[in-house]
């Protein structure tokens, strides 16, 4: 992999009538290496408990360990990263018994957003959730995990949004982040995306006719099944030992 390098220096343009054009500024260092690691997690470049060596990543990436440091902090902050004292940082992996409780708290929180959501959405909203579930439903099988995987946060917290509550999405949010690599485990399954492009159309269907308790009904059956396949295919992940 090429060595990450600053962008050069532009300089301001004269000003002009014409109206101005938005450029997004510059990755820094860290934000490149958190970015960088972040897809290497969820395209499972770099599996659950593997250990992330600094100085090794660094020499990687061309860049020095203090924005691989921060980047790896940024990432045990979203649940993807896993820092052991003494031991070092690890690809984050959960057990069995916490997926569930994961799962089971998501199922309330979620019910609760799509109940605070419903009384605002409206035709347009709801017609561009419709959208967003044809497009991952006409996915290729052949797209990355990661690719599906990003489509479906979109359309949940998209939904969720609607709640006009920034604590709780925030709250829901920590969640997603803290079982990310399962999730994409589901991803990478063409008979989970079926499933879910499904439940996603009975939570829409459900708002379109303004049973708000269907609705709520058919996101914790969405969780819940989701959460099943999740815990089914294998045994849960070791996490890295700690030293007492």
């Amino acid at each position: 992999m090429p060595p990450y390098l600053d962008p050069p220096r532009r300089r301001r343009p004269a000003p002009s009538s014409a109206r101005a054009v938005y450029r997004e500024p510059p990755l820094s260092a860290s934000d490149y290496v958190t970015r960088e690691l972040r897809a290497r997690i969820l395209d499972g470049v770099l599996p659950s408990t593997t250990h992330l060596d600094q100085q090794i990543l660094a020499d990687e990436m061309g860049v020095s360990t203090i924005p691989v440091r921060e980047g790896l902090r940024r990432l045990e902050a979203s649940g993807l990263v896993e820092i052991v004292p003494r031991r070092g940082a690890f690809v984050a992996g959960l057990s069995s018994k916490e997926l569930l409780e994961i799962s089971q708290i998501r199922e309330q929180l979620e019910d609760l957003a799509v109940r605070m959501a419903a009384p605002n959405l409206d035709s347009t909203l709801l017609d561009q959730l419709a959208d967003a579930n044809g497009r991952m439903a006409r996915l290729s099988a052949r797209a990355k995990p990661s690719q599906w995987f990003e489509m479906n946060r979109e359309w949940h917290f998209h939904l969720y949004q609607a709640t006009n509550s920034a604590i709780l999405v925030e709250m829901i949010g920590v969640l997603w982040d803290k079982s990310s690599l399962y999730r994409l485990g589901n991803a990478a399954r063409e008979d989970n995306r079926v499933k879910a492009a499904s439940e996603h159309a009975a939570v829409i269907d459900a708002l379109r006719a303004s049973d708000t308790a269907a609705a709520a009904r058919a996101i914790r059956h969405h969780i819940h099944r989701a959460a099943r396949d999740m815990l089914r295919p294998s045994e849960p992940a070791v996490r890295p030992a700690r030293d007492h």
